[in-house]
């Protein structure tokens, strides 16, 4: 657990993405700028402008549970990759610029609950096989106004 929310600014140090066993990141209320580093944990309630794309090497971050990066400048498509992040239940990526469809890859996400990714630009329909996965549909999906 690592916990830095308040007035931290600045971006994000690249020197993160060396803690292989964070599982919870809280950089709620910072004034972060920049890109994501590549390999980087999770980020939860980020409250900060980043900018980029997702990078597709967060699906090495098997023992992320929650991934939350609402309210950003975001940009490009959901990585696939993101689907061997096995113990995933949270994905939101709300208010970015997303574009592009929802990967169907996303459905071997046996635990997640809740995917959010309203406000973007994302186009096509809901995979078939979210709905369809051993598990049962997904609880929360939301997508409206994309």
């Amino acid at each position: 657990v690592l916990s830095i929310s308040g007035n931290f600014g600045g971006t994000l140090p690249s020197q993160l993405a060396g803690m292989k066993k964070l599982q919870y990141l809280d950089l709620n209320n910072c004034s972060l700028t920049g890109t994501i580093p590549s390999i980087f944990e999770n980020t939860k309630d980020l409250d900060n402008k980043l900018v980029g794309s997702i990078p597709s090497s967060f699906g090495k971050l098997t023992v992320l549970r929650r991934f939350f990066l609402d309210d950003n400048e975001l940009t490009g498509t959901i990585p696939t990759e993101l689907s061997d992040m096995l113990y995933l239940t949270i994905f939101t990526a709300e208010n970015n610029n997303l574009i592009g469809s929802i990967p169907s890859e996303l459905a071997r996400l046996e635990m997640l609950d809740t995917l959010l990714l309203s406000g973007n630009n994302l186009e096509g329909s809901i995979p078939d096989e979210l709905c369809t996965r051993g598990r049962g549909p997904i609880d929360m999906l939301r997508i409206d106004s994309t």
